[in-house]
């Protein structure tokens, strides 16, 4: 039986990128009722607007989409073109969105969320407006995001293990360091990367392992992509800089939106979860 999907192959590389997913879902026996449809300055050229109505009816009708990187068209007035997941979550298009995803395991929520809030709270004194989502992952209790929630400083809505579309309408990501931080480079959100855990932990971990990066964007990269704020400094404080520092300097933003697309094209041939665990254990020294 075969699973309706919206496919929107995007533009400029978008279309190599997409049918080198379609051909890894090939390979691994996936049926899949494609749908074709533009967005983005195709959807512009085609249409008249990044995200047409026919669009965002197929994305109603199939609720799935698989979408190849997309240019927007800033100069015409569009800040994203991620029109129909924004509107999915009630935000607004022309808004400033930060993905929360503080991890998938309980101490690390734990640990992360609440830096993740505070530095929430600091960005939006210096940049008003901006507004926040975080990505719940399955298998973190209810309970304990919402109590960690209930005296956030800043409003924040969750989305229940929907890590992707939270990455895709997202303008930068905090982001807690693991196999997430690949997948936002596959759908392309600048990121800020953090690791805490306990000390005795953390000073185990750097006598075992030697490696230049902790985040595996970097790892596949084989050089600094993404700012990873380890341990001591993973702070509210350094999380807002950092993110500031990305939002307030388009060179700095689209030089790291270069390397993900780079991190992604070294992933898009079939055997990229091998060669990311190649990578991975060559740099490790145990």
């Amino acid at each position: 039986m075969s699973i309706p999907c919206t496919l929107i192959p995007g533009d400029g590389i978008g279309p190599d990128i997409t049918d080198a997913t379609l051909a890894i879902l090939e390979a691994a026996g996936a049926n899949f009722d494609w749908d074709r449809q533009v967005a983005g300055a195709a959807g512009v050229a085609a249409k008249g607007t990044p995200m047409p109505d026919e669009t965002l009816e197929s994305i109603r009708r199939t609720k799935l989409a698989l979408k190849g990187p997309l240019e927007t068209p800033i100069g015409e007035g569009y800040r994203s073109v991620n029109v129909a997941l924004r509107k999915e979550f009630d935000f607004d298009e022309s808004v400033r969105v930060v993905g929360l995803l503080p991890g998938s395991r309980k101490s690390e929520v734990e640990m992360l969320l609440p830096v993740l809030l505070n530095a929430a709270a600091q960005l939006v004194a210096a940049e008003p407006g901006t507004q926040f989502i975080l990505a719940q992952a399955s298998s973190i209790d209810d309970n304990l995001i919402q109590a960690l929630l209930q005296h956030s400083p800043v409003p924040v809505r969750v989305a229940h293990d929907r890590a992707s579309e939270v990455m895709a309408l997202s303008d930068v990501l905090f982001i807690a360091s693991g196999t997430a931080t690949l997948q936002a480079a596959v759908v392309g959100t600048p990121m800020v990367l953090l690791y805490k855990t306990s000390p005795l932990t953390y000073r185990l971990a750097r006598w075992l392992i030697n490696v230049k990066w902790i985040g595996l964007v970097n790892l596949v990269a084989g050089r600094s992509v993404v700012p990873e704020l380890i341990q001591d400094e993973a702070t509210d404080e350094r999380l807002c800089q950092e993110v500031l520092h990305l939002l307030r300097d388009p060179s700095a933003y689209n030089d790291m939106k270069e390397g993900l697309r780079q991190v992604r094209q070294s992933l898009g041939q079939p055997g990229a979860s091998s060669r990311a665990a190649q990578v991975v254990l060559s740099e490790c020294r145990l």
